[in-house]
């Protein structure tokens, strides 16, 4: 390639580069908060309650997949506490990313005879391929970016790994260590195992080969011994933080594929390859149309990535004078695809897709090696025929960016939705403080992050109020106020997720976007019961773990127990979870009937087991009965509530107030 076809092809990468990192930067600097997702909402949500909290880790808070250290999150916290801005402050630290992101693989290419290409893998990784909650580009380099530093890391150990003896004591490789260690022990205490055995491992293991089957002495000292101990010692003390936190990463729990489900899982596997770059169109397209072309160009890409790969795995045991970026860019992929055959991360066992994101750390890797094997390809070609690839690559990445980047900008307005249902609770003439959606779960999560002055939570028929990745105690009826609205989609109605004794309580009112949205100025949902350790709690007698009997009760449209008491045990719960607090608990009730002119509606004890640690009587005449200054000192404690003889009474509540 003659010396001015060099400079125009690097000069149109790096302009492409520069303008693809400042696509980005629009997008996450402008354009989030009119994209967010579910995930991305929670994260966002965590991140602002991490700095409310002045800690990382939050008393009382319900994981659910990783603490979520290991992700854009580590920087927005900070930025966050000086902007007060939570949407500037992940596009900032996202930015942030991008560009770390981008220097790591130059820095790779550096140390290799193809850095001349680098840029081009730098557009590949920079190309948002797909939108979504789970896709590449919200996994990568958008709102919460949950997969950057897991896909980062293997890339740091190969740069690591490939760095010149000359180079390895410069204050920059020091720097990539210290950085590498600190990443590494992050994700290790936020995500267990995943990626050091789905990412590091397989390099680790492959340079260790390497040295014993080619006695390879002059590639390898006591520089990569340091490297392989720093790694391990990093991945034990993250581990080790982890258990000590008593927080379980989902990545810890995946569980290996049954034999019944074998098939099942291949077919997910191999058509999550295709799902993980968005080659496989959901819609019917035209093949000639502009849309049809993009999904051709990611098909190419995606089969250009598999021959370099697989061009790397034919030469990954012939002896080379030094340690090959190459070989260690290629070994990602099949480690994983081993890994994802043998673990089945379909979630569930009438899934047909597998959650294909685990394809990014080994697909990434590969976007670096696809302009390495493409120059040795053409290596010995004619001037002629490289300058044409090379154009042909110009043009094939220019194709790539700009309709992905188009796509994503034809979603841009993604979640305005929750901003219009914000504005019309905001404006309607009752007081609202609550917020249940039936039985939509993801959007009051973004409506949480939109609208702090109100609670929003999401319902199911199955589970009750459910929350994921926010504070355990938010399904416990004392966290949201009496007034609420219930949303429930427009072809629906509320009777047909709810008990009559709540349905009945609400009032048609109005409708928003795709919701017919009704009110009450009672609030009856309850979904967890007995103590908690993070505050005061309240139960209804049909919250759940309360049995009541049948025969001498029923709930009424209120959701109060209407009971005509004989003596025998009314309701009991099951065993509360234990806590080491000391509570006072009462009991709310209206006495209706007493034929017996009895002085007591009735007793409620508090158990340990069968031993009752605890008792009082529900004097007649009174509306509430009270245990004061309750110990729980760890034990697992129950409620029974006894109605006399006679007595005919409602029951109303039950609340478990901590003590200070």
């Amino acid at each position: 390639m003659k010396n001015h076809s060099k400079r125009y092809y690097e000069l149109f990468l790096l302009l492409l580069t520069a303008a693809q990192i400042l696509f980005l930067a629009y997008m996450n600097l402008f354009e989030s908060p009119k994209m967010i997702d579910y995930d991305g909402a929670k994260l966002y949500m965590h991140a602002m309650e991490m700095w409310h909290n002045k800690s990382f880790f939050i008393p009382g808070w319900k994981y659910i997949t990783t603490m979520e250290l290991d992700c854009s999150l580590l920087l927005a916290v900070p930025f966050y506490a000086l902007s007060h801005n939570i949407f500037l402050a992940f596009g900032l630290s996202n930015l942030i990313m991008i560009c770390g992101f981008a220097g790591v693989i130059y820095v790779i290419f550096c140390h290799t005879p193809y850095r001349r290409h680098a840029l081009a893998a730098v557009i590949l990784v920079l190309t948002p391929y797909a939108y979504g909650m789970l896709e590449y580009f919200n996994m990568m380099f958008f709102n919460g970016s949950q997969y950057v530093i897991k896909v980062l890391l293997p890339l740091l150990l190969i740069q690591l790994l490939t760095v010149p003896s000359g180079r390895r004591k410069t204050k920059g490789n020091i720097l990539f260590l210290i950085v590498y260690s600190l990443l590494l022990f992050l994700t290790s205490l936020s995500s267990g195992f995943y990626v050091m055995f789905c990412g590091l491992l397989p390099l680790l293991l492959y340079t260790g080969f390497d040295f014993l089957y080619h006695r390879e002495i002059r590639k390898y000292g006591r520089y990569h011994l340091s490297i392989g101990i720093v790694t391990l010692a990093a991945f034990a003390a993250g581990c080790l933080a982890g258990n000590i936190s008593g927080i379980v990463a989902r990545g810890n729990i995946l569980f290996l594929t049954k034999p019944e489900n074998w098939q099942l899982n291949l077919n997910a596997v191999f058509l999550g390859l295709f799902q993980a770059l968005d080659t496989i169109p959901v819609q019917d397209i035209s093949a000639v149309s502009g849309d049809g072309i993009l999904y051709l160009a990611r098909v190419l890409l995606l089969f250009l990535l598999l021959a370099a790969c697989v061009s790397q795995i034919r030469a990954l045991f012939c002896p080379e004078d030094t340690i090959s970026a190459e070989h260690l860019l290629a070994l990602l992929l099949p480690w994983n695809l081993v890994i994802l055959l043998f673990i089945d991360t379909r979630y569930s066992p009438g899934n047909l897709t597998m959650e294909y994101r685990y394809y990014l750390i080994a697909l990434v890797p590969l976007m670096l090696l696809l302009p390495m094997q493409l120059d040795k390809w053409i290596r010995h070609a004619d001037r002629l025929f490289r300058s044409c690839i090379c154009a042909l690559t110009v043009i094939c990445l220019l194709l790539l960016a700009v309709g992905s980047d188009r796509r994503i900008l034809e979603n841009r307005e993604s979640s305005l939705y929750a901003n219009d249902i914000c504005d019309y609770i905001d404006g309607l003439a009752q007081d609202v403080e609550s917020v249940f959606f039936v039985p939509d779960e993801k959007t009051p999560e973004i409506c949480r992050l939109l609208d702090p002055a109100r609670t929003y939570c999401g319902y199911n028929a199955s589970d009750g109020l459910v929350v994921y990745d926010y504070y355990q105690s938010y399904i416990d009826r004392n966290s949201h106020g009496n007034h609420n609205l219930i949303l429930v989609y427009d072809w629906e109605t509320p009777d047909m997720y709810l008990p009559a004794y709540i349905s009945s309580q609400y009032e048609k009112i109005g409708h928003v976007r795709w919701y017919d949205v009704y009110y009450a100025p009672v609030n009856l949902f309850d979904s967890v019961s007995g103590f908690s350790a993070f505050g005061d709690s309240v139960d209804f007698l049909y919250s759940p773990g309360y049995t009541v009997n049948s025969h001498i009760s029923s709930v009424n449209d209120a959701g109060e127990l209407e009971v005509n008491g004989n003596g025998e045990e009314t309701v009991s719960s099951g065993d509360f979870p234990p806590v080491q607090d000391a509570y006072q608990v009462t009991v709310l009730y209206e006495e209706t009937q007493n034929g017996q002119q009895a002085n007591a509606v009735g007793v409620m004890e508090i158990r340990d087991h069968e031993e009752v640690v605890a008792s009082v009587e529900l004097p007649s005449g009174q509306e509430s009965a009270v245990i004061k200054n309750l110990a729980v000192d760890g034990r697992t404690l129950s409620v029974h509530i006894t109605i006399n003889n006679g007595v005919s009474c409602r029951l109303k509540s039950l609340r478990f107030t901590k003590l200070k």
